[in-house]
């Protein structure tokens, strides 16, 4: 088997497996109602950036749109851009064996970070 085809092989043995963990904790989260607990909002009482991408994803799977984006907006909206970036990687993994990284990429991989920090001190503000 050439490089290639073992990469391959590997880049889908990750995603199933990944699949298979996420799937797990949708069933076990949509028939218990625990999710993964904010050691940052057991601390301080207010919610991180990340606070509510569990229910994010379950409402999206099942389907409610307007519900998955009323729990985290950020990342809602950041979504596609995220899915196109894995596609981008794991193309460039599979073919040269690297994932390429320039740097205008890697400005906007900071620029998203800092909107997410951003973002969690916005939606902790009380108007």
């Amino acid at each position: 088997m050439t490089n290639m085809g073992s990469r391959l092989l590997k880049i889908i043995r990750m995603y199933i497996i990944l699949a298979l963990i996420a799937a797990a904790y949708y069933i076990f989260y949509t028939w218990s109602g625990y999710g993964i607990p904010c050691l940052f909002r057991t601390i301080t009482g207010f919610s991180c950036p990340g606070c509510g991408i569990s229910r994010m994803f379950a409402a999206l799977f099942k389907g409610n749109i307007k519900e998955a984006f009323e729990y985290n907006q950020f990342v809602f909206a950041m979504l596609p851009a995220a899915i196109l970036h894995a596609i981008r990687y794991t193309y460039y993994y599979v073919r040269d064996g690297r994932c390429r990284d320039g740097r205008i990429m890697t400005c906007i991989e900071w620029g998203v970070a800092t909107a997410f920090i951003i973002f969690g001190v916005i939606r902790n503000i009380v108007l």
